[in-house]
């Protein structure tokens, strides 16, 4: 297994396409399938790569003798952030909803005085 396979698992663990990686590290997509076809890369892309992926380049290119890197987000990890956020936009409304009852309360009690 060369280096560029290496890097594609790595990528696909962490759930990336080629694109979302190439943009994330300021190359081309054609350049990123490139390495993953010929395993061809220089240092720079690849601690560009492996910074990204928050793996080292020395356990990329251990993959095939350790299958051992941090874990990716599972689809359950990822529900519990979408749920997270929906929870978070529904508590901005009801705040929104709060200062905008809280401006007619002090209206009405302006108008009373």
């Amino acid at each position: 297994m060369h280096l560029g396979e290496k890097i594609k698992l790595a990528r696909v663990n962490r759930g990336y396409t080629q694109q979302e990686l190439a943009d994330g590290i300021r190359r081309t997509r054609a350049l990123l399938s490139h390495i993953e076809q010929t395993g061809k890369v220089n240092y720079h892309t690849l601690s560009a790569i492996s910074k990204f992926l928050k793996i080292s380049a020395e356990d990329i290119e251990l993959i095939d003798k350790k299958q051992i890197f941090a874990k990716p987000i599972s689809v359950t990890e990822n529900d519990l952030l979408k749920q997270e956020i929906t929870a978070l936009k529904n508590e901005i409304e009801l705040l929104k909803e709060l200062l905008e009852t809280k401006d007619k309360v002090i209206k009405l009690y302006e108008k009373k005085k």
